[in-house]
């Protein structure tokens, strides 16, 4: 797909959003910190930010994904839907600078029994990121953070709420490292559908007769001169959503 900002910019305008709901207001301040490691919960994603990505890419990065989930749930009101969800999620993202390739989903398989969806998450991952990089290791500490997490801890109140609707759930693990020829996003995108009430979708077990999981897993560069101008339009869209569905995640 090749965009302009004219094109993007009239997208951002255009795209139809669910109406803000009122909201404790919440911090992604360490998120954004210069020259750090950090990672913040928005909505159903978990992104990690390794140190070289700068605070005003990490912006624009967390507030995109957020518009692509608010523009697919405004979409697909059947929480059921899980992969139409993503068609619209993906198509919002690679209309405002993401280059994310196929999107498709293919069926999860796991020789071992009783694998958790967090480790199928870390494995997915370090087929992408490679065995003890500083990528992967944010995404471990990231998940360790979620599991670890009580209830009432914003950043797993929020995460709880966004993944899971009834006996359907999603959510995203991404992860943006900043490189000399620009950004690179690793993704993994999982959707399930189970006959009985999802709980804690990061202990999901994975060989359940009862739980169809798909997943989709990939990397995507960043159009950074796009983003960053559209970048503003974006921000003037999700400004009434962002306390409900942006907070640090400890890690």
């Amino acid at each position: 797909m090749v965009l302009d900002i004219a094109s993007a910019s009239e997208f951002v305008r255009a795209v139809e959003l669910p109406l803000a709901q009122l909201s404790d207001a919440l911090s992604a301040e360490q998120a954004l910190e210069a020259g750090k490691t950090n990672a913040t919960v928005v909505g159903s994603d978990v992104i990690s930010f390794t140190a070289e990505v700068k605070p005003e890419m990490r912006q624009a990065i967390i507030d995109s994904a957020l518009l692509a989930q608010l523009a697919a749930t405004r979409k697909v009101a059947d929480a059921s839907k899980v992969y139409d969800w993503y068609d619209t999620y993906f198509t919002t993202l690679k209309n405002v600078g993401w280059v994310v390739q196929d999107h498709g989903f293919a069926e999860f398989t796991e020789t071992a029994n009783d694998v958790e969806a967090h480790k199928a998450v870390l494995d997915i991952a370090a087929g992408l990121l490679g065995p003890g990089s500083t990528a992967l290791s944010l995404v471990k500490t990231a998940l360790d953070s979620l599991l670890r997490a009580q209830e009432n801890e914003p950043f797993f109140v929020i995460f709880n709420r966004e993944t899971r609707h009834a006996e359907s759930a999603r959510f995203q693990v991404s992860v943006a490292e900043g490189e000399a020829s620009g950004h690179l996003i690793t993704l993994v995108a999982f959707g399930m559908k189970a006959s009985t009430r999802l709980t804690h979708v990061l202990i999901v077990k994975l060989r359940s007769s009862e739980v169809e999981i798909k997943h989709q897993s990939g990397k995507a560069t960043i159009n950074a001169d796009l983003l960053q101008a559209v970048h503003p339009l974006i921000q003037s869209r999700i400004l009434a959503h962002q306390r409900k569905f942006i907070v640090d995640l400890p890690i």
